[in-house]
């Protein structure tokens, strides 16, 4: 961590990337629709089967014969099925990457590839009102899970994904409730029991990382804020504060909000704003901004994941400089973020996320309810 150097303002930015508000295109007086399904179970073996065959539909990627272990490894990582951002996020740590896979190749053990991920279903109710995992988490699991069996086919020790749950850790910046964070993981946990997928894909949670290391937590954390505040102080970094703000308005706690009134906040196309409420969200999103900027600085500089895995792969579903992107639905889904919407079966068969509040105003969509339960399973394209 710095500690008197300069400071990259740019890449501290960059590694705090945090999704705003998908597009909405649904005109201001559409109404909800009452369009609803109920089924009894929902068949978690035919669902891993489908991935299966999923894969063996796909044209197996061309490997050169002179390729290395650890070339047709990345060629798997980086092949456009999987990858998202540019290659050059890649090219920058090409030479890490390839070291540290060859480590693994010579030990000739499974790979580990770690992604922080699975916060909790966004506490906005334009975005979703469903608090546990739905079709869209399901997926993200499938996702990796097929990520692992291309790299298995091509490497014999396979690979398995670690999903690094940071809803416990980000409950408190976005004010959300500790114990839904809590039961959220462990709904994906029984996910990936009911697929079938522990050998491929695991989870772990970043409170249990940090616990590990407290006090260097703790050490890191204070001179984090110390750096945050002078940046936020600084005038030359107004944009990037405003942008990072920008994002964090539609990801804190609006529960309290009618749905109505989040419209004329958060779209422009709609009726005048709500200047009250406008400002007490955005004061709200800046405690969180900061908080969540901190705490991102304090992990990083202290390089937690990979302290606590070091002879892990890092992946990330922001794509950045210096680390492999992945797309944790399709890759050519709009929205990469389960958590940040509903999960939607489209007419080909493709799941994505969108915003619940569209799809409830659109009556190309109609609801799926799993028996007994309150909120959709998902929702699928008629």
């Amino acid at each position: 961590m710095s500690q008197g150097g300069s400071l990259d303002v740019n890449e501290v930015f960059a590694r705090t990337q945090m999704s705003g508000m998908m597009s909405i295109n649904i005109p201001s007086d559409s109404i909800e629709h009452n369009q609803k399904a109920v089924i009894n179970t929902f068949d978690f073996v035919a669902f891993r089967k489908k991935a299966d065959q999923e894969l063996d539909r796909k044209q197996k990627k061309k490997i050169r014969h002179d390729a290395t272990t650890v070339d047709k490894i990345l060629s798997v990582m980086l092949g456009k099925r999987y990858r998202r951002g540019p290659t050059k996020h890649f090219t920058t740590a090409e030479n890490a990457y390839r070291s540290a896979l060859q480590k693994i190749v010579d030990r000739n053990e499974k790979i580990k590839l770690l992604l922080p991920s699975f916060p909790v279903k966004c506490y906005n109710p334009l975005k979703c009102n469903r608090k546990m995992p739905d079709l869209a988490e399901l997926r993200c699991v499938t996702k990796m899970y097929q990520l692992c069996k291309e790299i298995e086919a091509v490497y014999a020790p396979g690979a398995k994904v670690v999903f690094i749950a940071d809803g416990l850790v980000y409950a408190p910046i976005f004010r959300e409730p500790m114990e839904t964070a809590l039961q959220y993981r462990q709904v994906v946990e029984e996910f990936i029991k009911l697929l079938d997928v522990s050998d491929y894909v695991e989870m772990d949670d970043m409170e249990y990382l940090k616990q590990k290391h407290l006090t260097e937590f703790n050490n890191f954390e204070k001179i984090a804020q110390l750096e945050i505040s002078n940046i936020w102080k600084d005038e030359k970094n107004a944009d990037l504060v405003e942008e990072l703000l920008n994002n964090t308005r539609s990801n804190i706690n609006l529960t309290q909000y009618e749905r109505s009134d989040l419209r004329n906040i958060f779209f422009s196309n709609y009726s005048s704003p709500c200047p009250v409420m406008t400002k007490e969200i955005q004061l709200k999103a800046a405690t969180s901004a900061f908080e969540y900027m901190v705490f991102l600085r304090t992990i990083n500089s202290l390089d937690l994941v990979m302290k606590c895995y070091p002879d892990g792969i890092r992946l990330t579903c922001h794509p950045k400089p210096g680390q492999i992107g992945v797309h944790m639905l399709e890759s050519s889904a709009e929205f990469n973020f389960p958590w940040n919407g509903v999960g939607v079966l489209k007419k080909n068969g493709k799941i994505v996320a969108m915003l619940e509040d569209e799809v409830r105003r659109n009556a190309s969509y109609r609801a799926v309810h799993i028996e007994d339960d309150l909120y959709p399973f998902y929702y699928e394209e008629l």
